[in-house]
């Protein structure tokens, strides 16, 4: 009986000091901010395209890829949600036809002037883009 005593203290004083480690460590890396939006082209929701925020001062990017409807929830590279602050160039491209994208679209799509570069700050942030596909652009 003495001898199981000091392995079960041995044992709990392991398993607190254990958990009181894995405790303190939480997600690593930068703070982010939550993006989401929708895409759409000439008013129509744009499904299964990648929307891409880039990091102007090096960072890493965050993806998403939109749903049925068009909207996008970005998440950072290391799988966290989020996009890194600061000021970010925007890319939207197709998926390719491999991975279910969209047959005989575009590699990307032209982006308005003003949505090209996005700047986040800490907190949530709605960013859509209304793209105009060439062929309704006025002439």
């Amino acid at each position: 009986m003495f001898r199981t005593l000091p392995v079960r203290r041995l044992t709990t004083c392991f398993l607190a000091l254990f958990s009181l480690v894995t405790l303190g460590c939480g997600e690593k890396g930068p703070e982010l901010a939550t993006v989401y939006g929708k895409v759409t082209q000439d008013g129509n929701p744009l499904p299964n395209v990648i929307v891409f925020f880039n990091p102007t001062n090096g960072g890493r990017p965050s993806t998403a890829t939109t749903e049925t409807d068009g909207s996008f929830v970005l998440y950072h590279t290391s799988g966290r949600k989020g996009v890194e602050f600061g000021e970010h160039e925007v890319f939207i491209d197709a998926k390719d036809d491999s991975e279910g994208g969209l047959s005989g679209a575009p590699k990307t799509y032209p982006i308005p002037r003003d949505k090209s570069k996005v700047s986040v700050a800490e907190g949530s942030h709605e960013v859509n883009f209304d793209l105009v596909s060439p062929t309704s652009k006025k002439k």
